[in-house]
C-alpha cells in the first residue's frame, strides 16, 4: 500500500493534553504526540509514524550499541537514550554505557602493561607475550571502538579480565 492522500487527512496532531486521544509513545525530542483516527490497520500506525516524523523534521536511526530503532534530529546522534543492555551497566544509557565500559577496558589494559613492564626483561616469553597481547587487544579495541555492540564490548572486556586473571607474562 502507498501512502495516499485520505490516509495522511485522517492523521492529526494534537498537544499532550488532550486526555481522549489515541497517542502513539514516541522517542522522540519535544515534539507534540500524534493522535490517530480512523485506524484500520497497522500500516495505519506506520503510515501515522512515518508522516509525524516527516513533518517534525525527525530522522530514524539505529542505535550503535543496543540495536534499537530511535528518531532523532540529526545523525550525529549514534545512541539512543534507552538503558543499556551490558550486564552490569543497565542503569546507563546506551552512549553513557558504551563511554563506561570502554574506560574501565582502558584501566585494565593500563594495569596489563604496568604489570608487564614490571617483570624483568630477562624473562623468557614475556616478548611472545606482549607481541601476542598488543596484537589481539588492538584488534578487539578497535571492534569495540568502531562497533560498540554488546557482543564487541563483552569480547574485549572478557579478554582483558581472563588476561589479567591468567597472568601470561609471568610463564
Amino acid at each position: 500500500q502507498r501512502l495516499c492522500k485520505d490516509r495522511v487527512e485522517n492523521l492529526t496532531l494534537f498537544p499532550l493534553y488532550q486526555p481522549t486521544c489515541f497517542f502513539i509513545p514516541l522517542v522522540a525530542p519535544c515534539k507534540p504526540l500524534l493522535r490517530m483516527t480512523n485506524i484500520q490497520s497497522i500500516y495505519d500506525v506506520v503510515y501515522g509514524l512515518l508522516y509525524y516524523y516527516a513533518i517534525n523534521g525527525l530522522k530514524l536511526a539505529k542505535c550503535e550499541h543496543c540495536g534499537q530503532w530511535f528518531a532523532t534530529t540529526s545523525f550525529k546522534n549514534k545512541y539512543c537514550s534507552r538503558k543499556s543492555n551490558f550486564p552490569g551497566y543497565e542503569h546507563l544509557p546506551c552512549e553513557q554505557a558504551v563511554r563506561n565500559i570502554l574506560q574501565r577496558c582502558g584501566r585494565t589494559k593500563n594495569r596489563i602493561e604496568t604489570k608487564m613492564r614490571a617483570v624483568s626483561y630477562s624473562h623468557p616469553n614475556i616478548d611472545v607475550f606482549c607481541e601476542s597481547f598488543c596484537k589481539t587487544c588492538d584488534n578487539l579495541y578497535y571492534q569495540a571502538k568502531s562497533s560498540p555492540t554488546k557482543e564487541n564490548l563483552k569480547n574485549y572486556m572478557d579478554f582483558l579480565y581472563r588476561t589479567d586473571k591468567e597472568r601470561g607474562w609471568l610463564e
